[in-house]
């Protein structure tokens, strides 16, 4: 159940001290960056002030009395949610980082201070935005490409999710028209995904060109009051700092209305955090718009040989979550495996849409804080890149993940 403790960590710890969302009167319309314009660093020290939300790694083993140490890092082959990088990321030369920094130099001198990473539901040309996950991914590039380079950094949910979000609460973006001017920074910085001979994924191999390209792109933004609003999902150059994540775990923290939400559902599943296991499975996008209801029978016969293998691991905890984006094979998993947590909610893909269902909007946060109150997470993607919202959840709240690419023929075609 969500107990007492848990409800704390939601609540009254978070509003013991002065946090960034406190500051987020800046963005008005005139974006006056002259007043309260907070550095990473600034940021970072906000966040460490507070409790919020540690349902991270840390509080996870301290409940979760009966788990296997040993067996949990064998079986989970990301231990502390860092992206296993193929290759080092390469220094730059002498010559690259010449060319680097004097476009910074240039975007500088024209007067930006601060990087802005924006997710909304259609940017310039009428984009449409990808994933949450995708979206997480690109704001820890943008934190490490400012770090580098000494720019500020902020971050503006501009999207029906942001509903649901105590940063955001008695905010309204309507009618900012610098918004409808944001286009993609397209290069995602993943050179190739790799698998071990079982499918297992392994990890990322990022450009090492990235940092120029991103400059250049930020060199031909507009600049006001010193803020270049952007959309970046690049990969991150490297593994992400603990101070990043607390960043993101403020940004996304759960108004109380969300906060109800999860207790009611985790009540009614009987759970509690940090006592229960995830599967998740990413059966694709189609399933999720909703253009597509057939599946490959293969696909859910290898799906049911996985599981299998799954719950019979030592480590497991007494509950297992089950997590899709599919509610056929919900329905059909629900019966030959009764003994996993199911919740039949319709979600939806933050990235496919226009015009974003609010219920479908609401399913789908509560998604993420189940993962991120989880012990562990097992992802079956029919993806080779897996599944962004599990991964970027896992990595922000440190939950012990893995993920298997299972191919799925409607997914491919």
């Amino acid at each position: 159940m969500f107990n007492s403790n848990s409800y704390k960590i939601f609540t009254n710890k978070f509003n013991k001290t002065k946090t960034i969302y406190h500051d987020y009167k800046r963005f008005t319309h005139s974006f006056d960056n002259s007043k309260t314009n907070l550095s990473l660093s600034e940021l970072t020290l906000n966040q460490k002030e507070t409790d919020f939300l540690n349902f991270s790694n840390t509080n996870n083993t301290n409940n979760t009395n009966n788990t296997n140490n040993t067996n949990t890092n064998h079986f989970f082959n990301i231990q502390n949610t860092n992206v296993f990088y193929t290759n080092v990321f390469k220094d730059y030369t002498y010559q690259d980082n010449y060319y680097i920094n004097n476009v910074v130099k240039n975007i500088k001198n024209k007067g930006c201070k601060t990087l802005i990473n924006v997710y909304q539901e259609l940017y310039k040309n009428k984009q449409k935005a990808t994933g949450f996950g995708d979206f997480i991914r690109g704001c820890y590039y943008v934190f490490q490409f400012s770090k580098k380079y000494n720019f500020n950094t902020d971050i503006i949910i501009n999207h029906p999710l942001a509903d649901f979000l105590k940063y955001y609460d008695d905010k309204t973006f309507k009618n900012i028209t610098v918004f409808d001017d944001i286009d993609w920074f397209s290069n995602n910085n993943i050179i190739n995904i790799h698998f071990d001979s079982n499918q297992i994924f392994t990890g990322f191999k990022p450009s090492n060109i990235i940092h120029f390209d991103f400059a250049k792109y930020l060199n031909e933004k507009y600049i006001y009051n010193g803020n270049v609003f952007i959309y970046s999902i690049s990969l991150p150059s490297h593994d992400i700092s603990e101070d990043n994540k607390l960043i993101m775990r403020q940004i996304l923290e759960p108004n109380i209305k969300m906060m109800e939400f999860i207790s009611i559902n985790m009540n009614h599943l009987g759970i509690s955090h940090g006592k229960y296991s995830v599967i998740h499975i990413r059966s694709g996008d189609k399933f999720l718009s909703q253009t597509e209801s057939n599946f490959d029978i293969n696909y859910y016969l290898k799906l049911c040989d996985e599981i299998n293998i799954y719950i019979k691991q030592p480590f497991l905890c007494e509950h297992i979550l089950f997590i899709c984006d599919n509610n056929q094979i919900k329905f059909l998993l629900h019966q030959h495996f009764p003994q996993i947590k199911f919740l039949f909610k319709q979600i939806t893909h933050f990235g496919e849409k226009a015009h974003l269902d609010k219920d479908n909007t609401q399913n789908t946060m509560l998604d993420f804080y189940l993962l991120a109150m989880s012990n562990s997470i097992y992802c079956l993607s029919s993806y080779e890149h897996g599944s962004g919202f599990s991964l970027w959840c896992a990595i922000t709240y440190n939950i012990p993940y893995k993920c298997k690419f299972i191919k799925n023929t409607t997914t491919m075609s």
